[in-house]
């Protein structure tokens, strides 16, 4: 509601405390955020001779200068050796990092993520490291090797991201006019709402033409007969709305026939996907709907 497109808009005013302002004026800035993801397999090879003593590690630098942003540490905590605790330590580097998340999943033999956990981090200060306990100890895993260690490997999947501050900060435009800004009413209901493209809504139409889907009609040529859609077709063509809307053979039998028409596959295949399209390609295809659609006017309906 709040970040659409993961974007946040906020509407600021500005005044002199002292004097007057000599005009109006109204400025949009933008600032973006600097991000980079990073996501990889972490295979620790020989996992069964991995033991208390021994540290995993997984540095994690920027594509862009080469800088550290990030380390992994795998292993199994002094002390711990009877429950073979395994604890991932993650450090990140306050220095080139703002903010950061991660994401660490445990992935099985066909390399399918079954456990995961994840977690954000403001670096205030260098001592920002996290510990956390993995989801299985060193025995769990070994008793379900051929599940969790293939070949003796334990994969680990992680996916990260980082903000190392603004990457562009700018005016963008300004507006001198400043034309008035319409206030919301209170008890309207288009409080953020946002377009959505229709060419997302024709595909699915398109989809459900395709692979008749939910189909509770079929429109039958003499070659051939096509699924489709009661509500769809009556909501957008009269014909078919007074054909379903009345006690007619085709509601009934669920069965359109059209079996008359010159080229009738051709002319109903048109005309379903004008209808469910709502596109008309070249002028043939606009007379064959055309065609198919007296057709049916012809029988009455």
């Amino acid at each position: 509601m709040f970040l659409p497109q993961d974007t946040l808009t906020a509407r600021c005013r500005l005044w002199k405390s002292v004097g007057e302002m000599s005009k109006n004026v109204q400025c949009f800035a933008r600032t973006r955020i600097a991000v980079e993801k990073r996501s990889f397999l972490w295979n620790i090879k020989d996992f069964s001779t991995f033991s208390f003593y021994k540290v995993q590690t997984y540095e994690i630098k920027s594509h862009d200068d080469d800088k550290m942003l990030m380390t992994l540490e795998l292993s199994i905590p002094d002390g711990l050796i009877c429950d073979e605790l395994i604890r991932v330590k993650i450090i990140p580097d306050s220095e080139n990092t703002k903010i950061s998340t991660l994401k660490l999943s445990l992935l099985d033999a066909s390399k399918t993520a079954i456990k995961c956990f994840q977690d954000d981090f403001w670096h205030h200060d260098s001592d920002g490291s996290k510990d956390y306990t993995l989801f299985y100890t060193k025995k769990e895993l070994l008793e379900g090797k051929n599940t969790y260690l293939q070949n003796d490997v334990l994969s680990l999947f992680c996916e990260c991201s980082f903000s190392c501050g603004k990457r562009l900060d700018e005016i963008e435009m300004t507006d001198s006019k400043c034309s008035t800004i319409k206030k919301k009413e209170p008890n309207s209901r288009s409080l953020n709402k946002f377009s959505v493209h229709s060419c997302i809504f024709i595909d699915n139409f398109k989809s459900m033409l395709n692979d008749g889907n939910l189909s509770d009609v079929k429109l039958k040529t003499k070659r051939q007969s096509y699924d489709a859609h009661k509500s769809i077709l009556g909501a957008l063509s009269p014909v078919f709305k007074a054909m379903f809307s009345n006690d007619t053979k085709e509601k009934i039998n669920e069965c359109v026939d059209i079996e008359d028409i010159k080229d009738d596959t051709l002319s109903l295949l048109c005309m379903l996907q004008c209808i469910y399209s709502a596109e008309v390609g070249e002028l043939e295809w606009t007379s064959a709907i055309e065609s198919c659609m007296r057709q049916l006017l012809s029988t009455g309906f």
